[in-house]
């Protein structure tokens, strides 16, 4: 199961599991061409429960956006908020490929807002900074610093 969390791959998505806590998944959205979020960076947590698959994981995304509050869960049919939509056989990976999904559409839920195209395109090009002044970012994505 493992394994198969490292082999799949997005050029949008990068991921990365805590070391010394295997339930935190790191990752990075690099903003999709042709959306207001071009461009940017965005960094967030999956974390997983103790009995991951048969429960849906938290999610949250850190750096600003426009899109999510910031360091709040997100509500989202595959995160712990609807344990009744999660099914054992999705894994982070599509758990983060729904997010992504779920970024660039226009649902609202606990955890999310749709601000103006303009200031998510300003998000966007203050992202990359935000992210490396952010201890936690530099601690797991130093590469990206």
């Amino acid at each position: 199961m493992v394994r198969s969390l490292f082999q799949q791959k997005d050029p949008l998505i990068i991921q990365r599991f805590d070391p010394n806590n295997i339930l935190n998944c790191y990752y990075i959205f690099i903003g999709p061409k042709d959306t207001p979020y071009e461009g940017g960076m965005y960094f967030g947590k999956v974390t997983l429960p103790f009995d991951y698959p048969f429960r849906p994981p938290s999610i949250e995304m850190f750096t600003p956006s426009g899109r999510f509050k910031p360091n709040q869960k997100i509500c989202i049919s595959i995160s712990n908020f609807h344990p009744e939509t999660w099914s054992p056989s999705y894994n982070v990976f599509s758990v983060l490929m729904g997010l992504l999904s779920f970024m660039t559409g226009t649902d609202c839920g606990v955890g999310s807002f749709n601000d103006s195209d303009s200031k998510k395109r300003q998000y966007a090009k203050d992202s990359i900074r935000w992210n490396q002044g952010f201890k936690l970012f530099q601690d797991v994505f130093p590469e990206y610093c």
